[in-house]
Formats: structure tokens, C-alpha cells, sequence
């Protein structure tokens, strides 16, 4: 996995097309403006790397399941306050019982270990935080999903500075849990135009797919082109348009019931401990 162009989209994509920003001086252009480009050479390095490591009977993948564009709205709109989702979760002693994530200004959180139980304490947990001024709850508490929890930044907060929160019965300053504002962002995922490129025996040379290609296609093609079963359960289809007839009639697509087994528990409880690498990563592209 090479996250390189991603991040550099989100960072550099307003010096990449400065015209489009209007406070992007031409000195930040200069100093800046090649970087997505130096993104996207060194993702092509590595994969020469990879390349020259690969012998004839290597099926080689190279699959996006998002593209890029200027985000020159949202990066308006994203001058709003966003959580402190790390900060939050180790006020609340919560970090080792769920996983969470900002998206936007939401932040995604989930029981490590799901229960109905365990998501209706959470619920609990996170309605029962106050804004200290107003008297009401810091989040909205949002379930679009039998597991997960959204929690979105009450409408009210529209000033950080001189604010606070009441947590666990204790008052905290708002600022310490709220950035006052988002503006690292100037790329966004451009969902419609991702990118899939397969090479290796059994794939059309030269093939170029016209119909819209689901990232759920991948798994499957990428067993019929191993010669290996592919799962009813599975979403998505093989792409036999992109594989030679004569690899069909030597392989043809074979299918098993599931690659799941009947004795994978349903609930498991995941790693807890958290690479402060990513979590670096994370923070500098404004998801923590």
C-alpha cells in the first residue's frame, strides 16, 4: 500500500492549481506547486521496484478506489471546528474499548468488541457531554449502521475561545477537545474516476474496460486469474471482458460457497494497541 499521493492530494492540491484558490501567493506556488507531480514519479518508482522483481508468471494489481480533485467549496465549508477525536477518547478512558475516526467533522466510532449493550453505553457516554454556556449536549449522536456511532459537533458551536465542556462531571476549556478550524485540506476524493490496471498472464494486453468497474470486482478477478474459486457470497463479479478467451478455456471461472468458515466467531476483539506512526499520519492530515 503506497499512501503517498493521497496525502499529497489532500495538502498540495492548492499550489498544484493555485488559480482555482485565490490565496495561494506566488512564492507558496513555486515552493509547492510540484509537489503532487513528485507524488505521483515516486509512486512510479516503486512500482518499477516492484516490477523489476516480478517474473512472467506474476499477476500484477494496481488499483485505486478513489481519485483527486480541488476541493474549492469544501475547503470554504471546512473552516468550521472540528474534534479532537485522540483527545476525547483518552478523557473518556474509551480508547481501548472502540476504534474511531474523523470523518469530515464527524468522528466514526465502534465497540470493539459489538453488543447491543455495549453501543447503548457508548450512547451514554457521549449524550451525557455538555456544552457548560448553552446547556446541551456537545454531539449529536447519529446510527446509519447496526454498529457504528457518528458523532457530529452540535450546531450551536460557533465560537471555541472562552467555552467549555462538562466531562465525567469535571469542566474542561472546549478548546482542549475542538480544533477552532480545518483549512489543511484543498484536495478531496473524487469517487468516479479511481484507476485499475491489471497485467499478467491471462490478462488482454492493450484491454481498455468501458463499462463502470466496482472496487468490489477486484477479489473476484483477481481469483479467476489465479485459477482459483471464487466466492457466491462475494460481492462484485470476475471482469471476463479483461481476460483472454484462451485463459478461460484453460481456467475456467470456478465458484465455492464461501472462503468463510462456520467456526469464525462473530465477535472478536481487535489489536488495541495503535501504531503511533499512523497515528502521526493521521493527525497531520487533520483525520485526528
Amino acid at each position: 500500500h503506497n499512501h503517498l499521493i493521497d496525502t499529497c492530494s489532500h495538502i498540495f492540491w492548492k499550489y498544484f492549481e493555485p488559480e482555482k484558490f485565490g490565496d495561494v501567493s506566488e512564492a507558496e506556488a513555486r515552493r509547492y506547486g510540484d509537489h503532487l507531480f513528485q507524488a505521483y514519479e515516486e509512486a512510479d518508482r516503486t512500482l518499477g521496484r516492484i516490477l523489476q522483481l516480478a517474473d512472467q508468471d506474476t499477476l500484477v494489481v494496481v488499483a485505486s478506489d478513489h481519485g483527486a480533485k480541488a476541493a474549492v467549496e469544501q475547503a470554504k465549508q471546512w473552516r468550521i471546528p472540528t474534534i479532537k477525536s485522540e483527545r476525547l477518547m483518552q478523557a473518556l478512558n474509551l480508547e481501548k474499548e472502540v476504534s474511531y475516526s474523523n470523518v469530515g467533522f464527524d468522528i466514526l466510532v465502534k465497540p470493539r468488541v459489538e453488543s447491543p449493550e455495549k453501543k447503548e453505553r457508548l450512547k451514554r457516554i457521549f449524550q451525557a457531554i455538555e456544552l457548560v454556556e448553552d446547556g446541551v449536549p456537545l454531539f449529536q449522536i447519529l446510527e446509519q449502521d447496526a454498529s457504528n456511532l457518528w458523532l457530529r459537533l452540535n450546531n450551536a458551536i460557533d465560537e471555541i475561545n472562552g467555552r467549555h465542556i462538562r466531562l465525567n462531571g469535571h469542566v474542561f476549556e472546549l478548546r482542549e477537545f475542538v480544533h477552532a478550524t480545518n483549512d489543511r485540506t484543498s484536495g478531496v476524493h473524487d469517487g468516479k474516476n479511481a484507476i485499475l490496471v491489471l497485467a499478467g498472464q491471462g490478462v488482454k494486453p492493450g484491454y481498455t474496460h468501458n463499462r463502470r468497474v466496482h472496487v468490489m470486482d477486484i477479489v473476484p478477478t483477481i481469483l479467476a486469474l489465479s485459477a482459483m474459486p471464487v466466492g457466491r457470497d462475494m460481492d462484485g463479479a470476475v471482469l471476463t471482458d479483461a481476460i483472454e478467451a484462451e485463459f478461460l478455456k484453460t481456467f475456467p471461472v470456478q465458484e465455492i460457497d464461501s472462503y468463510d468458515h462456520s467456526d469464525t466467531p462473530t465477535e472478536a476483539e481487535a489489536d488495541v494497541e495503535t501504531s503511533e506512526a499512523l497515528k502521526s499520519h493521521l493527525r497531520a492530515l487533520g483525520y485526528l
